[in-house]
C-alpha cells in the first residue's frame, strides 16, 4: 500500500488505521504510522483516531496513537475530542493521559464529551480510582494520579462562579462522589470552592 492508500475509508467513513486501532494490534498502526505520519490527522466519521480507539476501548493502541497525536488537535477550541479522550482515559484508568491533557489543557476538566459528560462528573462515578474507595492498604501509581488529576480539576473548579458550578455539574458530582464515599474527591474540590 501507498501512502495515500492508507488514507481511503471505507463506506463507513473509517481509514485503514481506524480499523487497525478498534480491533488490530500496535505492530500494525505503528506500521501504517511510520509510513505515512499524517494518517493521525485523518477524521474519520467524526472523530480522530485516538478517539475511535478509546470509544473502543483499546487502550494499548490509546496509549500509541495520543503520543502520535499532535496535542494542538486535542484542546477545547477544536472541539470535543480533546474531552472526550480525558472522559474515556479517566473510565479506563489511563490516568497518565488524563494526567497529561490536564497539563495541557486545563480547562477540558469542565468541558463537554461528546456523550454530555465531563471529567469531574465521570471522576465522581469512580470509586476505585481513589485510596478511600479500595480495602487496600497500600496507594498505587494509578490513585496517585487519580489524584493529581482531581487537584487539576478542582484547581479549574475553584475559578467558577455558582452558576457556572451549576451548568457543569459540579454539586452533583460532590453529591455522588459522596454517595460513593470518595473522600479524596469531597475533600479537594470543597477545599478549592468557596462556593461550597
Amino acid at each position: 500500500m501507498s501512502p495515500k492508500d492508507l488514507v481511503l475509508t471505507d463506506r463507513d467513513g473509517y481509514t485503514a488505521l481506524s480499523l487497525a486501532a478498534i480491533n488490530g494490534t500496535k505492530e500494525m498502526v505503528k506500521t501504517m504510522v511510520e509510513k505515512n505520519k499524517e494518517l493521525v490527522l485523518v477524521c474519520d466519521v467524526h472523530e480522530l483516531p485516538v478517539i475511535t480507539a478509546a470509544w473502543h476501548e483499546n487502550m494499548d493502541m490509546v496509549h500509541y496513537l495520543y503520543w502520535q497525536t499532535p496535542q494542538e488537535l486535542l484542546g477545547p477550541d477544536k472541539g470535543k475530542d480533546g474531552a472526550t479522550l480525558l472522559t474515556k482515559s479517566i473510565i479506563s484508568d489511563l490516568f497518565d493521559i488524563a494526567l497529561d491533557l490536564l497539563k495541557r489543557y486545563p480547562t477540558l476538566a469542565t468541558s463537554e464529551d461528546y456523550d454530555g459528560r465531563n471529567a469531574i462528573t465521570v471522576l465522581a462515578r469512580k470509586p476505585s480510582a481513589f485510596h478511600s474507595g479500595r480495602f487496600k492498604t497500600r496507594e498505587t501509581k494509578s490513585e496517585l494520579l487519580a489524584l493529581q488529576v482531581l487537584k487539576i480539576i478542582s484547581t479549574q473548579v475553584s475559578k467558577m462562579d455558582d452558576k457556572q458550578l451549576k451548568d457543569a455539574g459540579v454539586y452533583e458530582a460532590v453529591l455522588e462522589a459522596t454517595k460513593f464515599g470518595i473522600v479524596e474527591f469531597v475533600y479537594e474540590v470543597m477545599k478549592c470552592n468557596r462556593h461550597m
